[in-house]
């Protein structure tokens, strides 16, 4: 399980932009959630930044980590969900 975890990040770090932004919106989706609840959870708690394997390296890790963000920052934006307080 741990190689197709590090298999399929590598992977998912080649995509393109775009290509990412539709795996992320496939991705949630299939959770079955609001989409506006679920990138106002997703900006408030960044739960995507435990999501990289443990074994890769760290800019691997940040490359993800910013990536993650600008396509939420994206999302969010498109559907007009406030951001994060600035006071936080």
């Amino acid at each position: 399980m741990r190689e197709s975890h590090q298999s399929v990040f590598a992977e998912w770090l080649q995509l393109e932009l775009p290509d990412q932004k539709e795996d992320l919106s496939d991705y949630f989706a299939g959770l079955g959630e609001e989409l506006p609840r679920l990138v106002e959870t997703w900006v408030r708690l960044t739960p995507y930044r435990g999501y990289a394997p443990t074994v890769v390296r760290a800019a691997d890790r940040q490359l993800f980590q910013s990536d993650l963000a600008i396509l939420i920052e994206i999302i969010r934006v498109g559907l007009g969900v406030s951001g994060p307080d600035p006071g936080d």
